[in-house]
């Protein structure tokens, strides 16, 4: 598969992607690993995890304890190969909020699950990434509404359904990059001016949205050090881990 770090396209979601030593390459990017895990199984990742993570685990409700199961994993054997130390060793630890977080000061991370899709994210500053599934669902227009301020068209048809949904995962990134509450941003009065084409989104924060492919929108949104040319996203290539 190509390298993406040069402008090529984006890889389709439905590609596996494993680890890959790019990332090494380009430190001072934001870099972003996009997993299917249709086909694949939790229960056989939990060698990665600590005892402390397997209580945590113990607690959860099934879906819950696999999206936390792949976060892990994933983040950890990628984690390993960046920092060259053993996957158990990454030091990841759950914030107060229920935040996984990187015991960093020079490395970030963010991660989103929507259905059968997880993104990861390494970056060299705070920052939120979204990943959302594409679909007609059926409150999508009182969603709209509460969520964006304005009026939703009276029939949704497959452009505005998308544009939504591109809305939607840049609200979420942008919550999770400055670590609030979802509710406090809204009515969200952010829009999307271009797709892969880095735009402000406040003070000293911006924000990067596209599709991935014609079922999956992503946004990346971090804190601006005013140094960067533009904000985008590194899709890695990836190799089996």
């Amino acid at each position: 598969m190509k390298s993406h770090s040069d402008g090529g396209s984006i890889p389709p979601a439905s590609t596996i992607l494993s680890v890959t030593k790019d990332f090494c390459l380009y430190p001072h990017r934001f870099s972003t690993l996009i997993i299917e895990k249709s086909g694949l199984e939790a229960s056989n990742k939990i060698d990665v995890i600590n005892e402390l993570e397997k209580i945590e685990l113990s607690n959860l409700r099934l879906k819950r304890r696999d999206e936390y199961l792949f976060s892990l994993f994933y983040f950890r054997k990628w984690l390993s190969k960046v920092m060259g130390i053993p996957a158990r060793e990454v030091p990841l630890k759950k914030k107060a909020s229920g935040k996984l977080s990187l015991e960093s000061k020079t490395h970030f991370i963010s991660l989103s699950h929507s259905k059968n899709f997880l993104a990861l994210s390494l970056g060299p500053r705070e920052h939120g990434v979204d990943i959302e599934e594409i679909s007609v669902r059926p409150k999508i227009k009182k969603i709209h509404q509460k969520c964006f301020g304005d009026k939703p068209p009276t029939h949704l048809n497959i452009s505005e359904i998308d544009h939504f949904f591109l809305r939607w995962s840049l609200l979420e990134a942008h919550a999770k990059c400055l670590e609030q509450s979802l509710m406090r941003l809204i009515p969200y009065p952010h829009d999307i001016p271009k797709l892969e084409s880095d735009f402000e989104v406040g003070k000293e924060i911006r924000a990067w949205v596209s599709k991935l492919n014609p079922s999956l929108s992503f946004a990346l949104v971090a804190k601006s050090t005013g140094e960067e040319k533009q904000l985008q996203p590194h899709f890695i290539r990836l190799e089996e881990i």
